[in-house]
C-alpha cells in the first residue's frame, strides 16, 4: 500500500503507525464492551487507522484538532485512573479511537510538516522588490480569507500602520497602499477601502476583468468550504437530532448572508471584508447555534434549524 501522498508538490507519509493501529483497535473493543465512548465519526476514524488507510491532509488536521480539544478530558479520574469509578470513561475510549497518545503526537508531526510546506509554497509565490508597480493587482491572505486589490502607491522608507502593527518600509521589502476590490457573484467590484501591506505578504494577481471569467468557480469553492464545515460539525455533534443539518441548509444560510451584505450593508460589521466573508460569518453563527442549542448573539435562519432544535421555527 502506498504510504505517501502528494501535498503541494511534496510527499508526506500519512499512513498510521502500528502503535496507532493498536490504540484504535483497543478503542473499538472497549466501546463494544462498555457501550460508550466516541461517535460514529470516531468509529469511522478508528477503522481507517486500523486498516492503515492513507489519510488525507484534511483528516490529519482534524485529528490534531480533535486531540487539542479533548486532551482536557483525560484529566478526569475515570479517564486516567484504572481504580476510579466508571473507568474506562467515554473520553478515554474516544481518545483511543482516534489513535491515542501515539495518534496525537503523530498528527502534530504531520501538521507541522504540512504547515512548513504551506509556508514554503506561500513564500515562493510572494512578490519581491521590483516585481510590483503602481496599478498592479495583488492578492493577500488574512484570517478572514483571500483578498484582491490594486496598488495605488508604494513606499520604500518610513513606517505604515498595517492593522495593529507598524510596518517599516525598506528597499528590500517595500510597502504598498492597496485599494480593495470586493468579490461579488459576477466578479469583483472596486470599493473605497484601502489597506497597506509589505511586498513580502503580497502575490501578483490577474486584474478583475480576467478574474471575472473565473466567477463560475466561486460557487464550487464555496460549496466545497461548506462541505468541509458540515463534516467537521458532524464530527463534533454526532447523531443528535437537535443539532443535525444538511449541506442544502448551509447553502441557504450562506446565500442569505451574501444577500444581506449587498442589500443591507448597515447590518454588516465594519471589519468584514466582502460579501463572502459575511456569508461565512453567518454560517459559523448558525453552526454555533446548532452545536450549543442557542445563538451567540441575535437569532437568524431559525426556519432552517432542525425541528427538534429548541429554537426551530421550521414549518411555522
Amino acid at each position: 500500500m502506498i504510504s505517501r501522498i502528494e501535498y503541494k508538490g511534496e510527499t508526506v507519509d500519512t499512513k498510521p503507525t502500528q502503535a496507532m493501529v493498536a490504540n484504535a483497535t483497543k478503542g473499538l473493543e472497549l466501546r463494544k464492551e462498555h457501550g460508550r465512548g466516541g461517535t460514529l465519526v470516531g468509529v469511522r476514524r478508528a477503522n481507517q487507522i486500523k486498516n492503515r488507510e492513507n489519510l488525507s491532509p484534511q483528516t490529519v488536521r482534524r485529528m490534531k484538532a480533535y486531540f487539542d480539544r479533548h486532551q482536557v478530558d483525560l484529566e478526569a479520574p475515570k479517564n486516567n485512573d484504572p481504580d476510579a469509578n466508571g473507568y474506562p470513561g467515554a473520553g478515554l475510549i474516544a481518545w483511543y479511537l482516534w489513535g491515542g497518545d501515539e495518534g496525537y503526537s503523530w498528527s502534530q508531526r504531520k501538521v507541522e510538516e504540512m504547515n512548513r510546506i504551506d509556508e514554503e509554497s506561500d513564500r515562493s509565490a510572494r512578490a519581491q522588490p521590483g516585481d510590483l508597480s503602481v496599478g498592479d493587482f495583488v492578492s493577500w491572505r488574512t484570517e478572514k480569507g483571500k483578498y484582491l486589490g490594486k496598488i495605488s502607491s508604494i513606499r520604500t522608507e518610513g513606517t505604515t500602520d498595517v492593522g495593529d502593527e507598524e510596518i517599516a518600509a525598506s528597499p528590500q521589502d517595500p510597502v504598498a497602499r492597496i485599494r480593495v476590490f470586493a468579490r461579488m457573484d459576477d466578479g469583483y467590484q472596486e470599493t473605497d477601502r484601502y489597506v497597506a501591506f509589505p511586498f513580502s505578504r503580497l502575490t501578483k494577481a490577474d486584474p478583475p476583468e480576467e478574474r471575472k471569467r473565473q466567477a463560475e468557480d466561486l460557487n464550487a469553492t464555496i460549496i466545497k468550504a461548506l462541505e468541509n464545515k458540515l463534516e467537521e460539525h458532524r464530527e463534533e455533534v454526532g447523531n443528535d437530532p437537535r443539532k443535525k443539518t444538511t449541506l442544502g441548509a448551509l447553502e441557504k444560510v450562506m446565500s442569505r448572508g451574501i444577500g444581506a451584505y449587498k442589500t443591507n450593508p448597515s447590518s454588516v460589521r465594519p471589519n468584514i471584508g466582502n460579501a463572502e466573508s459575511w456569508g461565512y460569518a453567518r454560517v459559523n453563527s448558525f453552526l454555533y447555534a446548532l452545536k450549543n442549542l442557542k445563538f451567540r448573539r441575535g437569532t437568524h435562519d431559525t426556519d432552517l434549524l432542525p425541528a427538534a432544535h429548541p429554537l426551530s421555527t421550521k414549518g411555522d
